[in-house]
């Protein structure tokens, strides 16, 4: 109690007064005295007398005072004269009478805290609770002990009543406080009414956005206070300026192994001119599901000149940076805490919605977990009395993942499980071709989307398109038919240089197996039974790449993968995702032919080398980093590298495998 005492005693913060309304010259003799003199001696000279004369003669004096008052003034002048007319100058003149400035100091920092006038009053009187000692109720004159910062009304050493909201005007005692000692000011602290503070406080109410900027920081002022400008994109061209963001989806899915329940995280990127999304589906929101993100961008629009993302360490280093530095993407981070900074915050309510009617919707802010959710959470975790726990994870966004207990839940062919991450891609991908045909809000407001509706607009190419024009895919082939070409950038290196990558073992039948999908290539044969690194730019992708190498084969998970082994992979093929086909399907009979084709060339090779064993493929591993070159864990490619001419080379020959018809065996009996 002392050193609090101490402390707040020997405060000096300078205190804000209220501004001093009156101006007047207290104790100066002016002309309005010396025409009281002249009133007062005719008065008194004529012996007035009644409201009316009396009232009668100020006015022809030019004093308009009340009866009452020019009476009191008369008597004054009688007894002492001219002096007696002047006002005594107030020695407390421009100070706050009902506030002591310890109380004032108090009031206007709680004030300035909570913008609350009624809440920094109260405030102010619990702060001096804690310091003082006795409580006097100015109205009554009752005296209060103040005890655990609670006021307790005492008749002959007995409590009687305690009072903790008695927020009055009052007289503070402070410990050291004597009745005996004259000056006890520095013992007392005065504090006024509620009133008295709404008068004080109104001066600072004008600076409200200063002490708002104060109190919540220059981020809420932005968000809160701050007038947001209105920008239109319509004059730049697709794929100029992407702005990316991740957003951790409101639904659960099984992972791509059936074994474990998450909630995904959505990479995507917004195309400023046109609207159009893409994204990537990922675990977490790191650096490398960022750089796949991009990688499908690249893939499906082009290289991009200009990105905008946030300024965390995902985005600031890593695969990510060195991925942009290598496609010369010019980087720009966002304001930080500031959601209209990055136009991609508004676009995740359109996926909000998107995603409601889907299964295993957790619910979001305002919305709850809908009961088929629960009893999917309930099947797949096989304990009833989880199921709260996982949903409350939900809720606070804390985190979600447990692994799959009841085997039933893991089944494909359950009704009752969650989705799987392939099928979630799937719905997505539906979803979202919706969204591109649908006309789009911020379209419709920019200067190109407002000649749709234009009565007067000359322009030909907009009339034709009308209000297609305001989808984001209407848009895009608006700019393609201006002339607008994107610039595309080699497949065989984006997919080396930022792509997913993982682990399998390759079957004799069915190749390689990744989310629920089979993919295959007769290079596959050469390596089957054996352990090797896929790339893939997301789930459920029409193709992904093939390496291995003799060192792959040592390790058992893809957390011992090392740069020299990185390095020493050898590309072996581009493995495309096996389809169901129907039987009257014109493709069934371009794949037969090929694998005819593929059969005749093996008896081929058979027959000359005189049924002898086929060498297996294979080639030296190699790529090697060069000593005293520094590099860093992410693969660094040359366009002009073997390995990106062989994958270029794949890649020809699927676009020539789709060309069944240029096939010598193309006449021959299938059957």
């Amino acid at each position: 109690m002392n050193s609090q005492l101490n402390n707040y005693m020997q405060e000096t913060t300078p205190v804000t007064d209220p501004i001093d309304q009156h101006n007047t010259n207290d104790g100066v003799l002016t002309a309005a005295h010396f025409s009281l003199e002249k009133f007062c001696k005719e008065a008194i000279a004529s012996n007035v007398k009644g409201f009316v004369k009396l009232t009668e003669l100020a006015k022809t004096h030019g004093i308009n005072r009340s009866y009452r008052t020019l009476i009191d003034l008369v008597k004054k002048y009688k007894t002492g004269g001219l002096t007696a007319l002047k006002r005594k100058e107030y020695s407390g003149k421009g100070d706050t009478r009902s506030f002591s400035d310890h109380a004032l100091r108090i009031l206007q920092k709680k004030y300035i805290d909570c913008l609350v006038i009624r809440n920094a009053y109260e405030d102010m009187h619990k702060e001096l609770r804690k310091i003082a000692q006795s409580f006097i109720d100015v109205s009554t004159g009752e005296e209060f002990l103040i005890k655990d910062n609670l006021l307790h009304e005492m008749t002959g050493g007995t409590a009687i009543s305690i009072h903790s909201t008695k927020f009055v005007e009052c007289v503070y005692r402070l410990p050291g406080y004597d009745e005996s000692r004259i000056n006890n000011e520095k013992f007392q602290v005065r504090a006024g009414s509620y009133k008295s503070a709404c008068r004080y406080l109104s001066a600072l109410k004008e600076n409200e956005p200063a002490l708002f900027m104060n109190r919540f920081g220059i981020h809420d002022y932005r968000n809160k206070r701050q007038h947001p400008m209105k920008l239109s994109y319509s004059h730049l061209n697709p794929n100029y300026y992407l702005v990316g963001d991740g957003k951790q989806l409101d639904i659960i899915v099984i992972s791509e192994d059936w074994r474990r329940v998450y909630r995904p995280w959505l990479m995507g990127w917004y195309d400023m001119a046109t609207r159009r999304y893409c994204y990537e589906l990922a675990v977490h929101e790191d650096s490398e599901s960022i750089a796949n993100s991009l990688a499908v961008a690249i893939r499906e629009w082009g290289v991009p000149e200009k990105v905008k993302t946030d300024n965390g360490s995902s985005y600031t280093s890593g695969r990510f940076d060195e991925m942009c530095k290598f496609f010369n993407v010019e980087q720009h981070h966002a304001t930080v805490k500031l959601a209209r900074a990055k136009p991609i915050e508004s676009h995740h309510n359109v996926i909000d919605n998107l995603c409601k009617s889907s299964i295993g919707y957790t619910g979001g802010k305002y919305v709850d977990m809908p009961l088929d959710t629960r009893e999917r959470i309930k099947l797949a975790l096989g304990a009833q009395r989880d199921a709260k726990k996982y949903a409350k994870l939900i809720k606070e966004n804390i985190g979600f993942s447990f692994t799959i207990a009841d085997p039933d839940a893991r089944l494909k062919k359950s009704k009752r499980r969650l989705m799987h991450i392939s099928e979630l891609n799937e719905l997505l991908s539906e979803k979202f071709d919706e969204y591109h045909e649908r006309t789009h809000g911020g379209l419709k407001k920019d200067k190109l989307g407002k000649q749709v509706y234009n009565l007067n607009c000359k322009d030909e190419l907009i009339n034709e398109y009308g209000e297609k024009l305001n989808s984001p895919r209407g848009r895009y082939q608006y700019y393609v038919q201006q002339g607008f070409k994107p610039v595309t950038a080699d497949p065989a290196i984006v997919a080396l240089y930022a792509s997913n990558f993982d682990l399998r073992t390759v079957q004799f039948k069915t190749g390689i197996n990744l989310a629920n999908g089979e993919y295959f290539d007769a290079k596959l044969l050469g390596v089957a039974g054996k352990k090797v690194l896929i790339r893939y730019t997301s789930p459920g992708a029409m193709n992904i790449y093939v390496f291995t190498s003799d060192e792959l084969q040592k390790i058992s998970d893809r957390k011992q993968l090392t740069h020299e082994i990185h390095q020493g992979l050898k590309f072996i093929c581009i493995a495309k995702r096996q389809e169901i086909i129907d039987y009257d399907d014109p493709r069934y009979k371009d794949e037969l032919i090929l694998q005819r084709a593929e059969e005749r060339s093996l008896r081929e090779s058979l027959g000359i080398t005189k049924y002898g064993a086929a060498t297996p493929y294979s080639r030296e591993a190699g790529g090697r980093p060069q000593d005293g070159v520094a590099y860093s864990n992410i693969i660094q490619l040359n366009p002009a590298s073997e390995m990106a001419d062989e994958i270029k080379q794949a890649e020809k020959e699927i676009i020539a495998n789709k060309k069944p018809s240029s096939n010598k065996y193309k006449d021959v009996d299938l059957y």
